[in-house]
């Protein structure tokens, strides 16, 4: 499984690589978008980024993950790695458009990212490389899928040589002896130089200096305990005649000092210290597999246990201060190891922080979408309310007029316009304009004149001038029709806007009612306060110490023999797990709510 990411400043470029060609384009598909076309979606990601605050020149995040053509992964593992990936990197609330082609031989799908998110800010690139490296590798344990990378490095590699420690000591120092000696005589002999000796552990053996122990296996199968003893005969045999030798002493710890002031004999002093420590190593692994309660019954059990073995050998008093300082000892480890399972496991306080933030980022997001959609409907509202009202004016205008035409042709210009009216529904607006241009007697009594002669005679009367002017008549009720029909399919019976000039404001309205439903209701200053509250909770429990009577950072209480390295170790441990599952944008939403929250006790 192989991942590569790339930044760019064209969302339209990338698209049209993405699903320009039909022909290898297996599915599509889009994250925290509005639209579902990939074009619309192009077009969505462009106008967010224009409209957000922030100035990025490179808004396009481009990821692509491939894998090999033996895995052949499912449409839902492709889904699901992809989905995994965005999140990790911290961009699984980002708007995303999802391809998988179909081109090559090795499965593989896209994924083009705003790094523009619902808060207007740009998501942050630094140490994303790393990020993506280490969901990959992840995801590759998981998957079973072919191993790239690092995890190829170490499938190739040796246990042994992996983790170098105390066995890579001893098989570079007596690895040869192990190989080459003769007799378990000779083999004693040879490792007592370096201050070892060989002793038997359940159906194995080890290696041990008399504090730290490893396999013969784990220094080279060629020297396990089945192979020494076919060359060597049984160690059970041999030890039961061996003398105990002196080996090189050890670095003194309290608990050797006090076991070497006893009035027991130097060998066996050593014994309680390794069964201390065998002891706790049981108790850390424990913890390690489900950090619960079987770890606290060990933890509680290990004093007893030591207890027991040590004043076997070594005597009550020395027993009480070697039991009191291992148990010391094994608390403070304990305690951070705990801390760091409780961080790290499934559903610990991490996953929590990173559900509480992905519910933090996603009302904000649909707070912001729903205010810039309540706006859009506002101007859109009053746009529709503005055309009706210039609808309405033009055919008030074009009323009046056609009134007043009709004056100079009819005697009753207000029974004309009711007849002509009458005529348009029944017979259509052109065939009543032309008879009314045409035959303008058939709508009413035409205005008549005596026109004057010569000498001042009257002449009789005419309609003539009422028939001139019944053309532009039916000219103006063509107009006051027309503009009278588009007032009417712009409002409604009340005035208010409908048709055409209305469905952008309408799909508006369905649009925020969808994002309230998804909201459960306005999330006041309250809902979002108790929310940054209990982010600010679990950012500041991430990492401490479970019993202690302060939160401490992660690692050993004060007067712990635990080594600083230890400590620091584990903090790197859950550090690096909390920026990998929240990603930049969580980590900022985490500690704004953590800052806020601290704002808001002091005042």
């Amino acid at each position: 499984m192989i991942g590569a990411a790339s930044t760019g400043a064209s969302f339209r470029a990338l698209g049209t690589y993405l699903v320009g060609d039909e022909g290898r384009v297996g599915w599509v598909e889009t994250r925290n978008t509005l639209a579902s076309d990939p074009h619309a979606v192009v077009a969505e990601m462009e106008r967010d980024v224009a409209l957000s605050r922030s100035r990025v020149e490179k808004p396009v995040y481009h990821l692509a993950l491939s894998f090999d053509p033996t895995d052949a992964p499912t449409r839902d593992e492709l889904r699901g790695a992809i989905d995994r990936t965005l999140r990790d990197l911290g961009l699984g609330d980002h708007p995303a458009l999802v391809v998988a082609h179909t081109d090559t031989d090795h499965p593989h799908v896209h994924a083009m990212v705003s790094r523009v998110g619902a808060d207007g800010k740009a998501w942050s690139t630094s140490f994303s490389n790393r990020r993506l490296r280490a969901s990959v590798e992840a995801q590759e344990r998981e998957l079973g899928v072919r191993w790239t990378g690092r995890n190829a490095d170490l499938a190739r590699t040796p246990a042994a040589e992996r983790e170098p420690g105390f066995a890579a000591r001893v098989r570079s120092l007596s690895l040869a002896d192990l190989q080459q000696t003769t007799s378990w005589r000779d083999l004693d002999a040879r490792l007592a130089v370096h201050g070892l000796r060989v002793e038997r552990r359940g159906r194995g053996a080890v290696v041990t200096d008399g504090t730290r122990e490893a396999k013969l296996s784990s220094v080279s199968r060629s020297v396990s305990r089945p192979k020494l003893e076919a060359r060597l005969g049984p160690l059970r045999a041999h030890e039961q005649g061996r003398e105990v030798p002196a080996p090189r002493p050890p670095e003194k710890t309290s608990a050797s000092r006090s076991l070497a002031s006893s009035r027991r004999q130097p060998g066996k002093a050593l014994r309680p210290s390794r069964s201390a420590l065998r002891v706790g190593k049981g108790v850390v692994r424990s913890i390690d597999l489900d950090g619960g309660q079987s770890g606290d019954e060990r933890l509680a059990g290990a004093p007893k246990t030591v207890a027991s073995r040590a004043m076997r050998r070594a005597g009550r008093r020395a027993a009480k201060r070697v039991v009191s300082e291992t148990a010391k000892t094994l608390t403070q480890r304990t305690l951070a190891r705990r801390a760091a399972h409780r961080d790290l496991r499934p559903g610990g306080r991490i996953d929590r922080l990173v559900a509480l933030v992905a519910e933090r980022v996603r009302l904000g997001r649909l707070t912001h979408q729903r205010a810039a959609v309540l706006g859009v409907g506002t101007r859109e509202k009053e746009r529709a309310v503005a055309e009706v009202a210039g609808l309405r004016d033009r055919s008030e205008r074009a009323g009046q007029a056609f009134t007043q035409a009709l004056g100079s042709v009819y005697r009753d210009p207000a029974a004309a316009a009711h007849a002509f009216a009458q005529s348009s529904v029944r017979e259509g607006v052109q065939a009543a304009t032309q008879r009314l241009s045409s035959s303008p007697e058939s709508f009413g009594q035409l205005r008549t004149s005596k026109p004057r002669g010569l000498a001042g005679v009257l002449r009789s009367s005419s309609d003539d001038a009422a028939r001139a002017a019944a053309p532009a008549a039916s000219r103006a009720g063509a107009a006051y029709l027309q503009s009278n029909a588009a007032y009417v399919a712009g409002s409604g019976p009340s005035g208010a806007p409908t048709g055409q000039a209305s469905d952008l404001a309408t799909a508006v309205a369905r649009r925020e009612s969808r994002i309230r439903t998804r909201l459960s209701g306005k999330p006041g200053r309250g809902t979002m306060g108790r929310l940054d509250a209990r982010i600010a909770r679990a950012f500041r429990q991430v990492g401490s110490v479970p019993g202690s009577r302060s939160n401490t950072t992660l690692g050993p209480l004060p007067n712990s023999k635990v080594k600083p390295i230890a400590k620091t170790r584990q903090a790197a441990r859950v550090g690096r797990a909390t920026s990998v599952r929240l990603g930049t944008v969580g980590l900022g939403v985490a500690a704004t709510a953590a800052r806020s929250l601290v704002r808001g006790l002091g005042r």
